[in-house]
């Protein structure tokens, strides 16, 4: 079962390696996750304008991240301009 990561700071190579899928390709080579901590995962964005189209998919993002195999469950994500 999985769990809300126990460690502070958890790889997010998994979610890299999928990340086109979950996210298109598009979308994908303007952000990328950056860290996991506590279930909250920080994606980088290219720009202002793609964080605020993210921000409105933000619940299926969450429903595609968590139906990956990966050994954490995110719970919420935060954008960061980078």
């Amino acid at each position: 079962m999985r769990q809300v990561d126990p460690g502070p700071d958890q790889t997010v190579g998994p979610l890299q390696r999928v990340w086109g899928r979950i996210v298109g390709a598009q979308a994908a080579q303007n952000s990328r996750p950056l860290t996991l901590r506590q279930g909250v995962l920080t994606i980088l964005v290219t720009n202002s304008a793609l964080i605020q189209q993210m921000r409105f998919q933000t619940r299926s993002i969450l429903t595609a991240i968590n139906a990956e195999p990966i050994d954490a469950l995110v719970t919420s994500i935060r954008f960061k301009v980078g």
